[in-house]
């Protein structure tokens, strides 16, 4: 499983990097809890360009491609979709597919991309409220919870079987 976002330090290196939200297990404890091996590969990273992302794709599936990938932003997740189509990869049959974003266009491709949604405005009045804070001099560091609901889509594929095994 290969789970990628656009990092905030690839575009501002001033920025931290992001950490794991206390009390919360990051993606990679939870694969790792499951006994999967885990690495740079389950969180890469890619020049943020349309060749970038063509490239990281292209490395990606090189020699041991992902059986599911969790794309943060729907404009990445539909050109997975589209890369998946040119390259034959069939999706949910090879591939599982589920974008972190809402965007009506995830409805519109064939089949439907798996994907979260959640209210964006929360996250509007969050972040007023954390510049009101640090425009007062105020420190904010509160972490806020979002509650999202997950819409299935056409996109998830069954678990595939271990090598030497068969599904039951």
């Amino acid at each position: 499983m290969s789970w990628f976002s656009r990092r905030a330090t690839a575009v501002n290196p001033a920025l931290p990097a992001p950490g794991p939200v206390p009390n919360h297990p990051s993606t990679i404890e939870e694969l790792e809890t499951h006994g999967l091996v885990t690495g740079q590969y389950n969180r890469p990273s890619w020049d943020n360009t349309r060749e970038g992302f063509r490239r990281f794709l292209d490395s990606l599936f090189g020699i041991t491609p992902p059986s599911a990938l969790v794309i943060e932003e729907s404009r990445h997740a539909i050109a997975a979709l589209q890369f998946c189509n040119h390259r034959g990869i069939r999706i949910p049959e090879n591939l599982s597919l589920v974008c972190c974003e809402f965007s009506p266009s995830l409805a519109l491709t064939f089949p439907a991309i798996s994907h979260l949604h959640w209210d964006y405005q929360f996250i509007v009045r969050r972040i007023l409220r954390w510049t009101r804070k640090i425009d007062r001099g105020q420190k904010d560091t509160r972490q806020a919870h979002i509650e999202a609901k997950f819409f299935r889509g056409g996109t998830i594929g069954p678990v595939p079987a271990e090598k030497g095994t068969r599904p039951e």
